[in-house]
């Protein structure tokens, strides 16, 4: 594999590095998350040019069948983003350019997008990284008005699942939420939401940063819709907080849920929606849309995601609460 790697990126060196000569040469190394489940985790290769401190294209391959199907969509995803995505967000997008199989598994290449992530996903430490948080959230308000498509109501972007109170309890939905959320399912259900590209797993850990907090990059686009709603990826940023807190064995409350949603990067999105006519306020349509969204698209796009789903309902939970 390491070898049909090499191949692929000296195929496309003109796209890495226009006008350059491709090394004879490339060194491949391996990253990924070793204590995660594998149909989950795919293999993720670095290549590097000889002597090179900074990768200059990255893979990711499958390891178990279940996983070729993702990777395939992710790919033609990155595609859809470049096709879509005026030139100056499209830059912070990998760029798509080979795929094909190894031993019968699913793999492809593209290009890499500087930066750095934020390690640290605590509400303590974001709220000094609001500058950070805000440049992201531009970067996603500015793809959804640049792709502005007709709205859209949760049954057309999740229409796999026609009965989603059966698919929420199928999943591990307690009664006692189930009974807080049938009052309002049908209207969130149907409601229609203006739409545009949607990256779907938009959140700090997906961003990259310079050292001026801008946003350099945005990676992980294996969750990304043509059409989705357009206040789901700055929802997915916020509710990613709550996410990492319960995760980590941390409390979470709508008290620290007000305490993110009040950090102005938040804010000055919530207001920006607004304009578009779309309300993200504690217990919203809006947010539960959001986390219904989240919720029912991991478990066909990204199974296997069963410790983020139990936080996601205790999130619902909160925002069912609040109205």
């Amino acid at each position: 594999m390491i070898e049909q790697l090499a191949a692929e990126v000296r195929a496309a060196w003109s796209t890495i590095s226009p006008g350059g000569t491709p090394p004879e040469r490339l060194h491949i190394a391996k990253w990924g998350l070793e204590s995660a489940p594998v149909a989950e985790s795919p293999l993720v290769l670095f290549v590097f040019a000889p002597g090179a401190l900074a990768p200059v294209a990255m893979a990711k391959a499958a390891r178990v069948p279940a996983a070729d199907a993702s990777l395939a969509r992710e790919f033609e995803l990155l595609q859809m983003a470049h096709a879509q995505l005026p030139e100056p967000l499209a830059r912070a997008v990998p760029r798509p350019l080979a795929t094909g199989e190894w031993n019968e598994r699913r793999y492809f290449v593209a290009t890499i997008v500087p930066g750095r992530v934020l390690a640290d996903l605590a509400l303590a430490t974001l709220q000094r990284r609001d500058a950070a948080l805000r440049a992201a959230l531009d970067w996603a308000l500015e793809m959804a008005a640049a792709t502005a498509k007709a709205p859209i109501t949760l049954a057309e972007w999740i229409p796999w699942v026609r009965d989603p109170e059966a698919a929420l309890a199928e999943l591990g939905a307690g009664a006692d939420l189930l009974r807080a959320l049938a009052p309002r399912l049908q209207n969130v259900w149907e409601r229609a939401s203006p739409a545009a590209v949607s990256h779907g797993d938009f959140f700090a850990g997906n961003v990259l940063f310079d050292d001026d907090d801008r946003c350099t990059g945005v990676v992980d686009w294996s969750l990304a819709s043509e059409r989705g709603p357009i206040a789901h990826d700055g929802l997915t940023c916020e509710f990613s907080l709550g996410v990492a807190a319960l995760r980590g064995g941390r409390s979470w409350d709508s008290n620290k849920r007000d305490r993110a949603a009040a950090l102005p990067c938040f804010e000055t999105a919530r207001r920006h929606l607004r304009e578009r006519g779309v309300d993200c306020d504690a217990g919203s349509d809006a947010r539960i849309a959001s986390l219904l969204g989240a919720i029912l698209r991991d478990e066909r796009l990204a199974p296997g995601r069963h410790r983020t789903r139990a936080t996601q309902f205790a999130l619902l939970a909160i925002e069912l609460r609040s109205r």
